[in-house]
């Protein structure tokens, strides 16, 4: 009698222990699962501090590969002509050229330009700051001295510049830069400058053509703004 009155408590509590355990083990598995899609969601979640992060990390890199690369050497030749609107004038056009050099991050440049009967004579130091290379993606800051010539009298201009390089393809790419000129003074007056240029590069293996649209702003009594189109190409050795 006592063994038939036990053996349905021996089944109920087997069943309590086999649901308990398999519900233990059912929310077991939901926590895991659960876990691991949070995990799966940060990893793949974008942040403006991961982006930066990650910049700097690959700035590093670029860094180290151009310090360890066999040929950190870079020429570069290149002709530009200039046309568009002078303020107050009218029409106004000019010829660019240019000799530079790299090793590594760093670069030096000579730059002559003649225009409306004047000319100047311009010398940057370069510092690339990001990109393996000037013929490839890079950010570049650089520091210079500009010579003008001006109603017979010789200006010397101190020059900062930032330019950007950007290739959206293999062959075609954007560039864009920024020129600013501290003011400087003489017998026949002063001068100051700020200038931005915008354009859109073709690269065939060493050759580069280019062209785009610049604004050139002077400022106090010798000034000479204008803007307008710029085309040109540089050679790559």
């Amino acid at each position: 009698m006592l063994n038939q009155f036990l053996k349905p408590l021996w089944s109920l509590l087997f069943i309590a222990v086999f649901s308990f355990s398999h519900f233990q083990t059912s929310a077991q598995a939901d926590v895991v699962f659960i876990v691991q899609k949070q995990e799966a969601k940060r990893a793949s979640r974008w942040s403006l501090d991961s982006w930066i992060a990650q910049r700097r990390k690959m700035a590093f890199q670029d860094m180290w590969l151009v310090w360890n690369t066999k040929s950190p050497y870079e020429f570069i030749l290149r002709g530009m002509y200039h046309f568009g609107s002078q303020d107050p004038t009218g029409y106004a056009g000019g010829w660019k050229a240019s000799v530079s050099g790299f090793a590594h991050v760093f670069g030096i440049e000579l730059e002559k330009s003649w225009f409306l009967g004047t000319s100047s004579l311009d010398g940057y130091f370069h510092l690339r700051l990001f990109g393996h290379y000037v013929q490839g993606t890079h950010l570049m800051l650089s520091a210079g001295v500009s010579q003008q010539e001006r109603g017979g009298e010789t200006l010397w201009l101190p020059l900062a510049k930032a330019h950007l390089n950007l290739y959206l393809y293999k062959t075609f790419g954007i560039s864009g830069s920024y020129l600013h000129g501290f003011e400087s003074n003489g017998s026949v007056g002063s001068l100051a400058m700020n200038r931005w240029e915008a354009q859109a590069f073709l690269d065939f293996s060493f050759v580069k053509f280019f062209g785009g649209y610049f604004s050139q702003r002077e400022s106090s009594s010798l000034s000479q703004s204008f803007n307008g189109i710029s085309l040109g190409t540089s050679f790559f050795f």
